[in-house]
């Protein structure tokens, strides 16, 4: 079973699960939008391991006029966020981060938050 399909099995629910399973969830959530000097001001943002949109959600908050990209490896969790943001023309990658490449300097921003896991190789 590879990541994708294990959040696409723990999809339903996602966020509720996160406040149960991690402390202080939603406190960490909120710095997402509003730990940046007030003249930092994006132009576009990329959200690794995007989930359900949570922390876009709170970076949207904070950059309501910056272009996003949501990239994650669950399909059913891309799915929650593209319905979630509807009336925005945000981007989505279905993907591992380490497998897709974006051009040199294109975003200003990028979160990522819970998505970094150990590797062996």
């Amino acid at each position: 079973m590879n990541i994708g399909q294990v959040f696409d099995e723990i999809q339903q629910e996602y966020t509720e699960k996160m406040i149960r399973w991690v402390p202080h969830y939603v406190q960490l959530t909120q710095q997402f939008s509003t730990s940046f000097p007030d003249d930092f001001d994006p132009r576009q943002i990329l959200d690794l391991g995007s989930g359900n949109g949570n922390i876009s959600a709170k970076l949207l908050e904070r950059f309501p006029l910056a272009g996003f990209t949501l990239l994650d490896a669950s399909e059913k969790m891309l799915d929650e966020a593209r319905l979630r943001f509807l009336k925005y023309p945000f981007t989505y990658h279905l993907g591992l981060m380490q497998d897709v490449k974006y051009p040199n300097n294109h975003f200003d921003l990028i979160a990522a938050s819970f998505s970094f896991t150990s590797f062996k190789s």
